[in-house]
């Protein structure tokens, strides 16, 4: 009998306990999730990189010719596409990575003149770009 009785009180008071920590979460239900596809003209890989809470979106894709290309996508679905400005190169190589929200994207290109990858930022806003220094 006394297992029985410890049983359902342990049963009991692991329920009041448990009901004790949903009623005190205040955390707000997540919003419910919607899913959405776009397309960037003429590419043939798309890699969407990241969303800011604004809703801007930023990646990269290839052409058919090779080219790698930066891109962001405003909320109001304008697309923009971006190269490393410096890059002489027949085939760029520019891939945007993450974006703030002040809309500045962060990725990597190939400098050609050093042979290397090398960072830099993009401020999708005042359309600046601007190379990392790589140290």
């Amino acid at each position: 009998m006394k297992r029985v009785v410890w049983i359902v009180a342990s049963a009991f008071l692991t329920g009041v306990f448990t009901m004790t920590l949903v009623a005190q979460d205040s955390t707000p239900p997540p919003k419910p999730f919607t899913f959405g596809k776009f397309s960037v003209p003429g590419a043939v890989v798309l890699g969407v990189e990241s969303i800011n809470n604004t809703g801007s979106i930023a990646g990269y894709y290839m052409d058919a010719a090779g080219n790698y290309k930066g891109f962001v996508r405003s909320p109001s679905r304008v697309l923009t596409t971006f190269t490393d400005p410096g890059d002489t190169q027949p085939i760029s190589f520019t891939q945007g990575y993450q974006i703030n929200a002040e809309g500045v994207v962060t990725g990597h290109f190939f400098d050609s003149a050093t042979n290397n990858y090398s960072g830099f930022f993009h401020n999708t806003g005042a359309q600046t770009y601007t190379r990392a220094n790589h140290g």
